[in-house]
């Protein structure tokens, strides 16, 4: 039986040891979203976060810890039904100190090594909109850059604040911030995305 592009993709990747990342993940970090594994041509959105954690190594699914929590409420809040988004990040393993232990956020040898996977996953979802979730996928998606990420220069790119992010906000700025995330992907997909394509 043939794979889906999304198969192959995922086994294409699965095994990836291009990076010293490999060493102290579970297992590789694809995508999730609500489009069919068949046709990801029919992704409108596209959010691409940092890297997975902990929480993400263990299901194999991005954002799917505390901050999971948090994104998935922002992505009920501010897609309209009928508009269909998957979701990555700019790595697909956790980074790690050699023991084991979370190390934030990965470096840019690890984010250049793991550059194709994204960049495939990229062309595979042809979408309309790319939400870059936290300062670093804003960073390495920014258009015309020598280190940037390659995406179709047709495509928008707006930014919203990751999740962990406001979760060390104080208590009284979080709400605020998820107010912003949800009107920054609202108007965005308003603008950018025309439904039915």
């Amino acid at each position: 039986m043939l794979k889906t592009p999304l198969q192959q993709w995922i086994t294409d990747w699965k095994d990836c040891v291009r990076c010293p990342l490999h060493k102290t993940r579970t297992q590789v970090v694809h995508g999730r979203g609500t489009i069919p594994a068949d046709r990801l041509d029919l992704c409108d959105v596209l959010f691409i976060g940092d890297a997975p954690g902990d929480s993400e190594d263990t299901t194999g699914q991005p954002f799917s810890g505390p901050a999971g929590f948090l994104f998935d409420d922002i992505v009920r809040q501010s897609v309209p039904d009928g508009i269909r988004y998957a979701v990555t990040d700019l790595t697909g393993c956790v980074p790690r100190t050699d023991d084991g232990i979370k190390a934030g956020q990965p470096d840019h040898d690890e984010i250049m090594a793991c550059r194709p996977r994204l960049e495939r996953f990229i062309e595979l979802c042809d979408p309309q909109l790319i939400v870059t979730v936290g300062k670093l996928a804003e960073e390495y998606m920014e258009q015309g850059l020598t280190t940037s990420i390659r995406c179709p220069k047709t495509v928008p790119i707006i930014s919203i604040t990751h999740p962990s992010a406001i979760h060390r906000m104080p208590y009284l700025g979080r709400g605020l911030a998820v107010r912003r995330c949800v009107v920054t992907v609202a108007k965005g997909i308003e603008t950018h995305v025309v439904k039915g394509l």
